[in-house]
C-alpha cells in the first residue's frame, strides 16, 4: 500500500485484499458497454484491476487530494476528479 493513512473526517477505507478487488471485478458483467464511474478510489487497486482485467477505463473521483495524487502517477487513468478549495460540495 501507498504511504496514506486514511482521514476519518473523509470517512476513508481502503481496499487492500488484492483477492476481495478481483471478486469484484470478476461480478461485473462481461458485456459491460457502459462508462464506469468509481467514487472514492483511493490508492487505486480497484482501478488498476478495472484496467488489467476488464480494459475499463474509469471515470475516477476522489475528494482526497493525496489519493488523487497517488491515482495520477499510476497514468492510465481516464480523469481523476478533485474538489479543489474554491468548490463546493
Amino acid at each position: 500500500m501507498n504511504n496514506i493513512t486514511p482521514k476519518k473526517w473523509f470517512g476513508q477505507h481502503f481496499l487492500v485484499d488484492d483477492n476481495i478487488a478481483k471478486k469484484i471485478i470478476r461480478s461485473i458483467k462481461s458485456d459491460l458497454d457502459i462508462p464506469v464511474l468509481e467514487v472514492g478510489a483511493g490508492t487505486g487497486i480497484l482501478t488498476q484491476y478495472l484496467l488489467s482485467e476488464r480494459n475499463i477505463k474509469p471515470i475516477v473521483v476522489e475528494i482526497d487530494n493525496e489519493a488523487a495524487e497517488i491515482l495520477k502517477e499510476k497514468g492510465s487513468i481516464l480523469r481523476v476528479m478533485t474538489k479543489t478549495n474554491k468548490e463546493r460540495w
